[in-house]
């Protein structure tokens, strides 16, 4: 292999996987284009960085991939800068094309953040401790605690107070479609934390690195899952002016995310991203819903049952030995 940077840069586009460009590029391509036909100012604002993110995206390897092969910190700089610099200008093209007035220099500025937040995961990348060397720090009991029960009632409980709050501040604004997506931002946190591989809230494959069994780690998992959503709905259908319909819909998406994301959090891989925005999109349209018998309601329960389904076939297929993760490492 070329070990010039850009030799090593293009190494990145010929050497497997190249998995990540299959789904990447047509997403990127598809907020672009969906931007452009609906021409709306949130949509304006919020594009270019998720153009940004999936462009960085395509044009890098995984985060840790520059400290795994030992490369001194200003190497990786000028490594993450040829993928972050090409993907906050196309996303800031992006946003002052789609609007040329204020709200596009508000999306380019998005950008530009996420590139420079992007740029520092890879720059900052550490290649993760051995198990063997982290397990003794969290005790031989308390381990499950530590990893599956604390993260996620603290995310429950944050999710739910920053819901509370972005729910206040968006009922100042007018114009209806953006207070709601502002209003329903601290789902699409949560239900990514919940499938997105590297979150803080803990996948299977942590569970496999301990050497936890599987049949005991999804349970342990699935009864935190329980009480953290119970614990989120508690809290914003007490504080928040929400009905007791939008808060079951809300706890609905993020229990169908849980259950599916810490199966597809073993194969190590960006696929939870498919869930988190499937779900959020038809969920922040239904924030406001006053009953459950609303077609809104409805339709968002009957989607998130549909990939809570999913979840369940994929758990079954982990637990009995169908679904191979060290195999799917080794494809890729």
């Amino acid at each position: 292999m070329n070990t010039t940077l850009p030799g090593f840069f293009r190494h990145q586009f010929v050497a497997p996987s190249l998995y990540r460009l299959l789904w990447m590029v047509p997403l990127a391509v598809m907020f672009g284009l969906g931007a452009a036909i609906t021409d709306r100012p949130l949509t304006a604002v919020m594009t270019p960085a998720f153009v940004t993110l999936f462009v960085i995206g395509a044009l890098s390897m995984e985060e840790t991939a520059y400290a795994a092969y030992g490369m001194p910190r200003g190497r990786r700089l000028r490594l993450a800068a040829m993928s972050v610099v090409p993907a906050v200008v196309i996303g800031a093209a992006v946003a002052l094309l789609l609007r040329p007035d204020w709200f596009g220099v508000v999306g380019a500025l998005g950008a530009v953040a996420m590139g420079l937040l992007m740029g520092q995961r890879y720059v900052t990348g550490e290649v993760p401790e051995a198990s063997e060397r982290v397990r003794p720090r969290l005790g031989s009991r308390g381990f499950l605690v530590e990893l599956v029960w604390t993260p996620q009632l603290l995310w429950a409980f944050g999710i739910a107070a920053a819901h509370c709050v972005t729910l206040y501040l968006a009922s100042f604004i007018g114009s209806e479609p953006l207070r709601v997506w502002i209003g329903a931002l601290p789902l699409l946190v949560w239900y990514g934390m919940y499938c997105m591989h590297g979150s803080a809230i803990a996948g299977t494959d942590v569970g496999a690195s301990y050497g936890v069994p599987r049949r005991r780690w999804l349970g342990v998992s699935l009864a935190a899952t329980v009480v953290s959503v119970l614990l989120y709905m508690v809290v914003v259908g007490v504080v928040s002016s929400l009905s007791w319909a939008a808060v079951v819909v809300g706890a609905a998406g993020a229990f169908a995310c849980a259950v599916l994301g810490s199966v597809l959090k073993a194969r190590r891989s960006e696929m939870g991203l498919y869930p988190t925005i499937f779900l959020f999109i038809p969920i922040s349209r239904a924030v406001e819903v006053e009953s459950f018998t609303d077609s809104e309601t409805v339709y968002v329960l009957v989607v998130a049952g549909a990939l809570l389904l999913v979840g369940v076939v994929m758990q079954v297929a982990y637990l009995g030995g169908y679904m191979n993760p060290k195999q799917a490492l080794k494809n890729r």
